[in-house]
Order: C-alpha cells, then structure tokens, then sequence
C-alpha cells in the first residue's frame, strides 16, 4: 500500500463568531485486495489471483462557522465540497462446469459529493428550567459516474496471474450514472428538571431521492440490460433520552432512538437474483430495496472512583427492519443485495480508566450479539451443508457472519518525563463466522480470533514541535480480520475451502508534527482506540 495525505485547517474566531476552513487531500494505492484459501496461507507471497489493485485519489474542502445573535441565540451553519476517483484491476478465475475461466475488469469511479446545514439554537429557560432548543436542515448529494471494462483473460497456474487475452476482446461493459440527493430536517430539545435530572426530546425528517441510468453490455451474453431506475424513501425518526446525576461522581442515562437507511446506489443495482454481479463491476436494472429501520434501546451509568480514575457500564439493543443482506450465487464470486427481514445486534461495554501518577491505564471490553432474527434460504455451495442446489437454510437466532463477539482493548501508558511519553495497546477480538455461512454449519467452523500489540512513543521538543513513533503488530503476528467460503481453482476437484483476508505484518512509522498556539493534552490517552 502507498498512502499521501494532506490536511490543512484554519480558523478565525472572536466573542460573538467563530470561522474554520479545512481542506483534505488524499491519493492512495493498495494492491492485493483479496482474500485467500487456507491450503496457501503458508505462502503470503503469493497471491490467490494476480493483478488486484485498487487507487483513490481525493480533494475535500469544508467551511463550518457559528454566530451568536444574541447571548442566547446561537445559528450555525457548514458547507462542503468532495471529489473523489477510484481507479481500479480485478482479477477474477472461476470454476465454470469443470474448467477455469478468467477474466480481468478495468473500473473507473467518479464521484462528486457536496452539501450544507443550517441550524438555530436557542439557550433561554422554559417555564423557569433551564433549556436547548435546536432546529435545522441539512442537504447532501452525489453525483457517481461509473464504467467498467470486462476483458477474457488466461489464468497461469504456476504466477497465479491473469493475462489478458492480446485481441482485447471484451465480455462486458458497465456504464452507470447515479444522482443521490438526502434531505434532513430535525429538531432536538434538552430539558433540565432539576440540576440532576436531564430530559432530550428530537426527531428528524429524512428524504432520500436515489436515480440510475445507463447500460449494462454483456457482450459475452449478447443482452444490452438497462440500468433505469428510481428510489424514493422517507421517515421521521424520533429519539428520547434521559440523563441522571444523582452526585458528582455517579451518573445513569437511558434512551430510545430510531434510525433509517437508504438502500446504496450499489445495492440498488444489483439486487435481482436471475442477475447477479461481481461487485463493484456489474449492474443491471433491478428491483427496489426497501428501507432499513433500526430501533435501538440503551441504558448505562458512569462514575468516578477517585477524580482520576473513572468506569462506565452500558447495555444496547439494536432491532433493523428489512435488513440488507448480500448473497452469493452458485458462481461463487458473483451475488445480489437482498432484503432479508429482521437482525438484532445487542450485548455491553465495560470500560475502567486512570491516572496513577505518572502512569495511565484504560481497559475497555465490548460483547456484541449480532444474530438474524428471520429465516430466509442463500445460495452458498461452497458451504459443506449446502443441499443439492447450493442453498443453505439460514435460521432465526444465527450468527452474522463478520462480527466477533468479544473485543478487548488495554492501554497503558507511562511518563518518563513531562515530555517524553511511552506506551503500549494490546487489541483482542474473538473469532467470527465467515461470509457464506450464515446458517454456522460449515465444517470449517470459525475465523480464529487474535491478539497483537502497538507500542507507540512521543517527545514535545517543545510547546509546538512534537516527535513520534509507533509499531504495529509488534510481535508480527498471523491473524486474519474476515472470512469468506468458495472454491479454490487451484486444486484437482476445486475443493470448497474459508478463504481468509490476511491483516498487515508488523510495520512502523516515525514522524513530527507541529501545532500552532495551543497548548497539549496530555499524550498518555492519545492512541486510546
């Protein structure tokens, strides 16, 4: 991977107004964007396929500012714009009836984002209570232009490349235009009861306009699809929340809130199951997506067992309405977007930080039970309790694939000196089920957990000029981060295998920053994520 980033922000300010301006450059490459069998783990060197890349490049500026009207009058508002392209080379090879037939597929994206805000906040009592009031708009759209180019290709077995074939001659080509428009309006009210008791009432109002146009050319097929549609979907989302301190160390708070999210563009477009693609590189005209409605419940209390040492407690329930699930065809890299009703997600987070002296310690744990709560049948032969057909039946109460259940976070930090800081993450997480077995019956069983170690290092020269280092993966550990089922060409009966995402090795950065006129939080709680 080759990553260039630029970030440059600005800021004027005086009683009454305050002004930033920000702006992101970013141009990045990452090549060897797969995942690959368990049999060829033991040879990292080698890719599954060969070329795989994928670039971006990225221009982002952002104006945001605030102003009171009156001492309690507050209007604030922000504008944005974003340009963005990804350039990208897939290789593909697949089993197609007992031989192997490659394919390499060319992408560009274009995209275009902007938007803006505005927002009115009133700080004045109600009825002798203190009180905030907010109401506001908001406005973000998109312009995508997308084109693909599927090229034959030759797979050679021994460099596991994909060459393609000198003719040029093409099986596909995708040429998509997509206009995404979202509209907001929302209010939000905090009431004070008493200095302990704390009330927040809000709502917000989405609408969002999604429309597609262009062709999908199969020239290997001989079908020209078109790529027309069009995707209205509103709510009004309401919230309520409240917050109780009881003393000044001990706090609970509980709420309920609702959300909802638009089908993507990318869903949009391949959502029909006698059409299924290789995403992102294959569209056609396909059926409407219904919205995605989450209702989640939380509660939890924070407090302080000393001024320098604090913990939390939290529980969460998360039910999502007309889920969206993608689900693989018999084709094994190829697969559709699919609504496919209920999934829950809930569970706790723990978290215990301090300061002793010079040394800071944080332990933060989380445990998530993400399970569907309605059945539904997939497509994924590569799943050895697969029927005949290549489907699995995925039950109310499994296990979402790609989600582990348990994650724990340590930090400590020690102070050599008032300027020199060092410190050390351990990051664990449990293991999960890979995609493709929905219904937790592969013989494969799970994606191992893991556990690795960052170490990390800073020194201020001075109020300004700081120095910093830090090692990920210090001990260069073998662990994978996701998992899917299919079939490995490369073995005589192209066996069905999980393939794995390998993480990055061991790698580490040195580098300085400067910082205009402020002074320093304290570096022990900076790498605390």
């Amino acid at each position: 991977s080759d990553v260039k980033q630029l970030f440059g922000k600005a800021g004027w300010q005086n009683d009454t107004s305050d002004l930033d301006l920000s702006v992101s450059l970013a141009d990045t490459m990452m090549e060897g964007t797969q995942a690959t069998p368990l049999s060829m783990l033991s040879t990292p060197k080698k890719a599954y396929t060969y070329p795989d890349s994928i670039g971006n490049q990225m221009a982002m500026i952002s104006l945001k500012g605030s102003h009171f009207l009156t001492d309690d009058k507050l209007i604030a508002g922000n504008v944005y714009y974003r340009k963005n392209r990804s350039k990208g080379f897939n290789s593909n090879a697949q089993d197609d009836n007992g031989a192997i037939v490659a394919q390499n597929i060319a992408s560009t994206t274009d995209q275009d984002g902007y938007g803006a805000s505005l927002q009115l906040t009133l700080l004045g009592d109600l009825i002798e209570h203190k009180n905030q009031f907010t109401v506001g708009a908001s406005i973000d759209s998109g312009r995508t232009d997308f084109s693909s180019d599927t090229f034959q290709a030759t797979l050679d077995l021994v460099a596991h490349q994909t060459v393609t074939d000198p003719s040029g001659a093409l099986d596909g080509q995708v040429r998509l235009n997509t206009k995404n428009d979202y509209y907001g309006l929302y209010a939000t009210d905090t009431f004070s009861w008493t200095d302990k008791l704390h009330m927040t009432l809000s709502g917000r109002y989405n609408l969002a306009n999604i429309d597609l146009s262009g062709v999908n050319n199969d020239i290997a097929g001989g079908n020209v699809n078109p790529l027309d549609g069009h995707h209205n979907y509103a709510r009004f989302n309401p919230a309520i929340g409240l917050n109780y301190n009881p003393t000044q160390t001990l706090g609970f708070y509980g709420g309920y809130n609702e959300g909802m999210r638009a089908a993507t563009p990318v869903e949009l477009s391949c959502a029909d199951p006698n059409t299924p693609c290789a995403l992102p590189n294959a569209f056609a005209a396909d059926p409407h997506l219904n919205k995605v409605v989450a209702k989640t419940w939380e509660g939890g209390v924070r407090g302080k067992v000393t001024k320098d040492v604090s913990w939390n407690a939290g529980l969460f329930h998360t039910r999502n309405s007309n889920d969206i699930q993608f689900i693989s065809t018999s084709t094994g890299n190829l697969g559709y977007f699919q609504n496919v009703g209920d999934t829950r997600r809930q569970g706790l987070e723990l978290g215990l930080n301090g300061r002793f002296d010079r040394l800071y310690l944080a332990v933060n744990y989380a445990y998530v039970d993400a399970t569907f709560e309605s059945d539904f049948v997939s497509l994924s032969p590569a799943n050895s309790s697969a029927n005949g057909a290549g489907q699995i039946q995925v039950s109310k109460g499994n296990k979402i694939p790609g989600i582990p259940s348990q994650t724990l976070k340590l930090r400590a930090a020690y102070d050599v000196t008032p300027d020199w800081n060092l410190g050390a993450n351990l990051v664990m997480a449990s293991s999960q089920y890979a995609r493709g077995d929905e219904n937790n019956q592969d013989v494969n069983g799970r994606v191992p957990g893991y556990g690795v170690v960052h170490l990390d290092t800073h020194y201020s020269i001075n109020q300004n000029w700081k120095l910093f280092a830090k090692v990920n993966n210090l001990f260069d550990k073998d662990y994978s981060t996701f998992g899917v089922l299919n079939t490995n060409i490369y073995t005589t009966n192209f066996d069905a295998e999980q393939f794995r995402s390998p993480a990055a090795p061991r790698a580490g950065w040195v580098g300085v920053t400067y910082e205009f006129g402020r002074d320093k939080p304290s570096v022990a709680s900076s790498d605390n994520n």
